[in-house]
């Protein structure tokens, strides 16, 4: 998550999603983009495998 550019909070990595989802093979990834008038904008990566 990102707000003004400024404050920048949180991971967005395949690591961390795989670790989150308890994944130890990933075979694809999603990824989600959330930006309202560029001052909130929200990157979401949702990991898929074993």
């Amino acid at each position: 998550m990102c707000i003004l550019g400024l404050v920048s909070v949180g991971d967005a990595s395949t690591q961390a999603a795989a670790q989150e989802g308890g994944l130890k093979t990933v075979h694809f990834l999603d990824y989600k983009y959330l930006n309202v008038l560029g001052i909130y904008q929200k990157t979401t990566v949702m990991a898929y495998g074993e």
